[in-house]
């Protein structure tokens, strides 16, 4: 233990614009009680960190060069991206006059 430091238990505490109360994480972790406005925020956080962990940057090492996309894609998140583009070219196909997937809509209403 430093010299110059108190002992006790370490604690991050993070006060968020608009939030009257702050939230604490202390050390050894324990999920901290998260107002429900920023439950979102924190689930997004989870699924793309920022921090790339070692076992990450080796599996996209390791991985054969038709698979580092994919495993960069998951690391930043692409996958949504990928399909919000893949959902406007359809919509932008389907707006297409005399086109084979407008042809095929039509046909089925």
């Amino acid at each position: 233990m430093h010299p110059e430091c108190e002992w006790g238990t370490p604690t991050i505490t993070l006060q968020f614009t608009g939030e009257l109360v702050p939230i604490e994480a202390n050390f050894p972790y324990r999920k901290p009680k998260v107002p429900q406005s920023l439950e979102n925020f924190f689930n997004s956080a989870r699924s793309y960190p920022f921090i790339l962990h070692r076992a990450q940057l080796l599996r996209f090492i390791e991985s054969k060069p038709a698979e580092r996309y994919k495993v960069v894609s998951d690391l930043i998140g692409l996958a949504q991206l990928e399909q919000i583009e893949k959902t406007w070219k359809e919509v932008r196909i389907m707006q297409i006059p005399g086109s084979r997937q407008r042809k095929i809509n039509t046909a089925e209403t």
